[in-house]
């Protein structure tokens, strides 16, 4: 049965536990978005650190010449490259995790340079590799002579 509110002189009619239900799902779907986004930010905080074989990869070998200048590793091949790979690392993955990776890539033969992002793209988490190449390029470009920037 039906009742109207108290006090209420219109003639609506207001089902008994219609208001609690609503009540009680307006609550549910707060605390389902609260733990959503807790969940979301603790997730797109969280980073990856390197292991101890990826810090133990950053050591020169007979094979391979590593050098960290803070900004990039470089592993360069004792014998002789002719090519190279630029490497960046995820937004949110430490630069050293790729350094086994990188060895075994100049123990082929290749140089690989990789930059180490600044602590704020890691946290952040962006990934800007396109962005951060256009720079790179144009910087490079800037560098050489007329007759070299004309050349592709």
């Amino acid at each position: 049965p039906a009742s109207t509110a108290p006090g209420d002189s219109s003639s609506t009619v207001v089902a008994p536990g219609r208001d609690r239900r609503r009540s009680r799902l307006v609550l549910a779907v707060i605390v389902a978005a609260t733990v959503t986004l807790t969940i979301a930010v603790v997730l797109r905080l969280t980073w990856y650190p390197a292991d101890s074989t990826a810090i133990n990869a950053l050591e020169s070998t007979p094979a391979v010449e590593v050098s960290d200048t803070g900004s990039t590793i470089v592993f360069r091949p004792r014998e002789t490259a002719d090519t190279g790979l630029v490497f960046y690392p995820g937004g949110r993955v430490d630069a050293r995790a790729y350094a086994p990776l990188a060895t075994r890539v100049a123990e082929y033969g290749h140089v690989v340079v990789q930059e180490v992002p600044p602590f704020s793209w890691l946290v952040r988490g962006l990934s800007h590799p396109g962005y951060r190449w256009a720079i790179l390029t144009a910087r490079g470009i800037e560098e050489r002579s007329p007759e070299e920037r004309s050349t592709p």
